[in-house]
């Protein structure tokens, strides 16, 4: 079952990079939508995966969000994320 999880896990981490990628989840006024969060992960997860820890998956979906964005604003600066211009 902890492999069931985990890969419920990786790909929620996935759909998350990806959806920050097409900028969903943020509004017009660039803020971050957290109800629209809700409704990007419930729209990835599979019904079919019962027994399985929802939240743990959306804290995954949310954190490759996160660091998806963070790339992404990296890129915009012109630098590696450690600090080093491209």
């Amino acid at each position: 079952m902890a492999a069931t999880q985990d890969r419920a896990n990786d790909q929620a981490y996935t759909d998350g990079q990806r959806c920050a990628k097409k900028g969903l989840g943020i509004t017009k006024s660039g803020n971050n939508d957290h109800t629209a969060h809700r409704r990007l992960f419930d729209r990835s997860f599979r019904a079919f995966c019962r027994g399985l820890n929802r939240d743990e998956s959306f804290e995954a979906w949310t954190d490759g969000w996160n660091d998806e964005l963070d790339r992404l604003a990296h890129l915009r600066a012109g630098v590696f994320p450690c600090g080093r211009p491209i």
